[in-house]
């Protein structure tokens, strides 16, 4: 945050106009947390939704959507750990350890895609039947969590 400090007070600009100065990290992790629990419902309820039609494509969104939720998860709880000030043993602090879930997730998703190129390759093989009214019913509900709805 840019601080412009006044000639004569030192105080600085949101204290002299405003008349109180307070951080808002408390409200953009309450949001970061609704999107994370949102994300990982839906992705179960996708990942159920998937196998009862047999629909790979819903598993794959379904992947996708946990990646999301995991990736916001991870932020807010790195938000929490990277402000902990330095240590004996983490001289630095604990601000890198973003690279270290950034790996962790990249590990995660490329092994799922591995997964899912498989099982893609499988009913490529062996194609089954797909539900098509509970695949319906699923795309109804992934319009609706896009839209805002749900």
């Amino acid at each position: 945050m840019l601080k412009l400090i006044g000639p004569k007070d030192g105080r600085d600009y949101n204290t002299r106009i405003m008349g109180h100065h307070h951080e808002h990290k408390h409200d953009i992790n309450n949001g970061l947390s609704l999107a994370f629990w949102l994300n990982l419902v839906f992705s179960i309820v996708e990942v159920i939704g998937g196998v009862l039609t047999n629909s790979t494509a819903i598993i794959a969104d379904a992947f996708h959507d946990f990646m999301d939720a995991m990736a916001i998860g991870g932020a807010v709880l790195l938000e929490k750990v990277s402000g902990r000030k330095r240590t004996s043993n983490f001289s630095y602090g604990y601000r890198r350890f973003s690279l270290l879930a950034a790996l962790g997730m990249s590990l995660f998703l490329l092994i799922g895609g591995g997964v899912m190129v498989y099982n893609a390759i499988e009913s490529f093989i062996h194609p089954q039947v797909i539900d098509s009214v509970g695949l319906c019913e699923s795309i109804l509900l992934r319009c609706l969590k896009e839209r805002g709805y749900w």
